[in-house]
């Protein structure tokens, strides 16, 4: 299939409203770590989402979704970025291309991925449980899940604001039995809540711990 178009002008000014998201796509055919390419705007900057991942700025220091790897930016890639003040900045993809690592796919949790997800990071389950996958379920539907590698682990969940049923967390053990989990702690922006009830966040970016049900 064949279409006319025209490429994308990598040196055109990107504008960003302060205060506020913007939706902004990588132009850049060079896979670049998004540090480097938006290292002009990057100290302006506090929040970034992606399809696969986010990162926000906590306490001066950059949290990333997946710990294991700083994110990239591929070819047309929409993101959401949270700038402080009104700024004008341009792409920089100049440096060397960083490995391109996609995530691995869950199997037993399936969700629909959706434009709008809350980050949630878990950094344990008491009782350190062996298990392959963790789901994040609304409702009963699973709406966000990861592959065990190792703690903390990165959960993009695709939840609904509007729905006012609390998180509930599941787990796959080695022996095939499903253990139901809850949160203990709930980190915050900096502030700790012990609560057995999490609730849907929009744009939320939260470190929890885990523990069986009863």
């Amino acid at each position: 299939m064949f279409e006319l178009g025209s490429l994308i002008d990598t040196t055109l000014a990107v504008y960003l409203h302060g205060g506020e998201w913007n939706w902004i796509t990588y132009p850049c055919y060079t896979i670049a770590d998004a540090h480097d390419a938006l290292v002009n705007v990057i100290d302006d900057l506090d929040y970034i989402m992606a399809q696969e991942w986010s990162m926000k700025k906590e306490d001066g220091n950059w949290i990333y979704s997946d710990c294991n790897r700083r994110p990239i930016l591929r070819y047309g890639d929409s993101i959401m970025v949270r700038s402080r003040e009104n700024r004008t900045f341009y792409w920089n993809s100049d440096l060397d291309p960083p490995e391109d690592e996609k995530p691995i796919m869950t199997m037993i949790y399936v969700y629909d991925d959706k434009p709008d997800y809350e980050t949630i990071m878990i950094n344990s389950i008491d009782g350190d449980p062996v298990y392959d996958e963790i789901g994040v379920f609304q409702s009963d539907e699973c709406v966000g899940a990861s592959v065990y590698d190792n703690y903390p682990i990165q959960i993009l969940a695709y939840t609904d604001p509007d729905n006012t049923d609390p998180l509930e967390f599941r787990i796959v053990t080695s022996d095939k039995q499903v253990v139901e989990l809850q949160p203990r702690l709930v980190h915050s922006n900096g502030d700790l809540y012990p609560d057995n009830l999490m609730m849907a966040s929009v744009y939320g970016f939260r470190h929890i711990d885990l523990s069986p049900k009863g």
